[in-house]
Formats: structure tokens, sequence, C-alpha cells
């Protein structure tokens, strides 16, 4: 996809005054939800509403000051639900009411939740129906469970994630896994989980800027929702930048390298793509071009793509890009690679691309299974008679670190022969 500047010069706009901006609603749900919008402390656009939903009076206490709204008190009584989904969805059923009051007057609500308990969870599937019934556009942010956490909550995420993605227009999910990747083991839990938090207020941000203030080439509520096209479908989300000075190359590289990306299947094609370049003044046309041209073409969009660039005076050279697209999983395409499996940009900073395996991005190493079945070395002169039967803690390989799948007393995990007994010659 190229971008002519002539095309880019029609397209902008001075800063001017505009009509009022559009009601923008951030609702943080349950106790995980309470905590990110708690981070967005004097981080948003003016005129931006936060608000904090939780049956737990302890925990939206601790949410700062944000509007909080205290639900279940008849059945909970101020102290929560315990984890009990159950109780949590009494709880909504009961004040259907409360949350349609919440979104009256509202255009866009954008809701972060953490999957798998009670309060977040019910909460995140009466908002949502509750925009359904108000036609409000909703953005939600989900966060699935910890592994370690267990079986249960994971399928309890699994299972409420199914059911809000046919009501709202964006669904982002977000694995709480990644925050054990950052950084090295010494990276302590509130670092760790306040460099997750980084990658949803920068997008949150730069969408608010895009919606609320005029810009260098304006883009609106209208072109976020023509992006999320309608309710369903599957959510990419990416957020990167640097400094002014960075190449083009440098600058796709930090959003490629989103680990947020590599989640939502970046590598797929995307039928509908919403591209935001926030930076300082000195953010050229130039750079912008070439960002949103390879960018088309790295996801395979090369028609339905729409971009905006702002300028934020207090990010003096700094350069943030968020990208939002869209993916009809009726339709989904695997993206042509390269023989090393990594996704050809070309030659990030010019016009031609570059010879295949020049300047392309590259993800990082990803760690290598170990297996335990091990080969013995075998002494000279001496011949296999058979395979030897290993233990019981090696038998399952890849499976170990896994809850054992039973049937009927056996582990359908360990290989047939190895359950069975059977004897293997040589």
């Amino acid at each position: 996809m190229e971008i002519s500047n002539s095309e880019m010069v029609e397209h902008a706009e001075t800063l001017q005054e505009t009509e009022p901006s559009c009601s923008i609603l951030l609702a943080g749900l349950g106790g995980a939800g309470g905590n990110i919008i708690k981070a967005f402390a004097n981080r948003l656009p003016q005129g931006v509403r936060t608000c904090a939903l939780n049956t737990d009076a302890k925990a939206l206490e601790a949410c700062g000051e944000v509007e909080r709204v205290l639900f279940g008190k008849k059945i909970t009584r101020g102290m929560g639900t315990g984890g009990s989904v159950d109780t949590a969805l009494q709880v909504v059923e009961d004040e259907r009411p409360q949350l349609d009051k919440l979104l009256g007057g509202v255009d866009l609500v954008i809701s972060f939740t953490g999957l798998g308990g009670g309060a977040g969870t019910a909460l995140l599937d009466g908002l949502a129906s509750a925009a359904v019934r108000a036609d409000v556009a909703h953005l939600a942010f989900a966060i699935q469970p910890f592994t370690f956490e267990g079986k249960a909550r994971a399928e309890v995420a699994e299972t409420f994630l199914g059911k809000v993605r046919n009501k709202v227009h964006g669904l982002v999910a977000l694995p709480n896994d990644l925050i054990l990747q950052l950084g090295d083991e010494d990276l302590s839990a509130e670092d760790a989980f306040a460099e997750a938090n980084r990658w949803i207020i920068q997008a949150v941000r730069s969408i608010c800027l895009m919606i609320q203030t005029a810009g260098l080439i304006n883009q609106d509520l209208q072109s976020l929702l023509a992006t999320l096209n309608e309710r369903g479908g599957r959510t990419l989300f990416a957020v990167g930048g640097g400094a002014g000075t960075s190449s083009v190359a440098d600058l796709l590289q930090s959003l490629i390298d989103c680990p947020l990306l590599e989640v939502a299947d970046g590598k797929l094609r995307c039928d509908q793509l919403l591209v935001q370049i926030t930076g300082g003044k000195r953010l050229g046309l130039a750079k912008v071009n070439q960002i949103i041209s390879r960018l088309g073409d790295y996801f395979e969009c090369r028609e339905d793509i729409r971009f905006g660039a702002s300028i934020d005076a207090q990010m003096e050279d700094a350069i943030d890009i968020t990208l939002i697209g869209k993916i009809d999983l009726r339709t989904r395409v695997h993206a042509p690679s390269d023989d090393t499996g990594t996704l050809n940009l070309g030659v990030l900073d010019h016009q031609e691309p570059a010879p295949k395996g020049a300047n392309e991005p590259t993800r990082p190493d990803r760690p290598v299974y170990t297996s335990k079945l091990s080969r013995k070395e075998r002494k000279e002169g001496t011949q296999q008679e058979e395979f030897e039967f290993l233990s019981a803690e090696a038998q399952r390989g890849l499976f170990e670190k896994t809850e054992r799948n039973l049937y009927q007393g056996e582990d359908l995990d360990v290989p047939t022969f190895l359950r069975k007994g059977i004897q293997i010659k040589a």
C-alpha cells in the first residue's frame, strides 16, 4: 500500500475548534479492572469519564479518585462474592437498571476486567449486554488467569470470552502468563504488572486523543466503529513506539515485538485496520506515510485501512503507534512468510523492497523443549534387544506440566505402547 504525500496533505488539518467530543467511559470491573483504572490517573484527556464497579467495598476504596459503584449490597453486603460466578451473576441480574443508567449518554465504553473469578467476570457479561440494549460501542480488555491458578478458573474465563465476544465491538484477550515473560527473574511483581498496564494505558490514551481532539490527520469514533465493523470476530491489538530519531524499521519492529500482537494472531491477514500515530511537534508526514504503507503490506490490508496522526506536546521527541484491527474468523488466511518463518517488511526506510532476509523484523527466540526421552550411548559390540521402559515421570513428555488426562484409570497422554506394556523389538 502506497500513500502519496499529496493525498496526505489533502487529509491533513490544522488544529482548530471542533464540535463537542463524544462521551467516553472507561470502566474497571472487579478487582483487576479497578487496579487498571487506578493506573490511568492523570494520563487521560479531559472529558474522559472513569468508573470502577465491584461487589467489594474495600476494593473500591483502593481505586483512587474515580467514580465508584458498589453492586450487590443486599446479597454480598459489600464483602464481595468470594470468587463465585453464580453469586456475581445473580447480583448483576438484580441490578440491570443500574448498569443501564451507567451507560446513559455514553457513546463509547472501554472496559477492563480479570476473568475467571466472580465479580469481574459477571460484570463484563452484564455490561456487554447493557451496551447492546443501549446501542453503545464497546471495546473490552479481558485479562485471562495465570495457568497456575488452575483449570477451573481457566474454563470459566474461556466460557465467558465466548459469551461476550458476540456482544462487543472489540475484545482484546490478555493472558496473565505474558507477565511472566517480562524482564528477568529479579523483576518485582509490582513492576511486572505496571509494565503490562503500560501497554493498555498507551493504547487507550491514543484512542481517546484520536476521538476527543483534532489532529494532523483526523479520525473519530466512526472511524473506530468502521474498523471494528460489527460485534463479534477477532480483535487485533498492539502498541509500539520510540524516539523521534528512530528509523521506521525500528518503530515497526517495536510494534511487531509487542507480545499482545502474537496473542492476537498477528500473522493472520487483517480485514480492517486502524493505526493511530501520536508524536511531538516534530512528527513528520513522510514518516507517517512510510509507517502506514509498510503496515498495510505486513497485514495484507491494502484497502480497509484507516490512520490518524495527532500531536501531543507532552511527548516532545517520542512517537507512539497504536494498532487496532479486525479479523473475520470465517475468512482467515495465513499471511505469506519467507523460508525463515518471518514475515518480510522489506527495507522500511525506503520505497524499494530489500532482498529476502535483509532488514526483516525478528521475533525473540523461543525456548526449545528438552525431552526426557534422551538416547543412551550404546557401548561398542553390544546390540539393543528391546526398548527400555521409562519411569512414570518421564513417560508424559511435553505433557508433564499439565493435568493428567485420565480415562478409566489410564493416562491418555502416555503413549499406548507404554500404557499397554507392549515390547518393541529392535
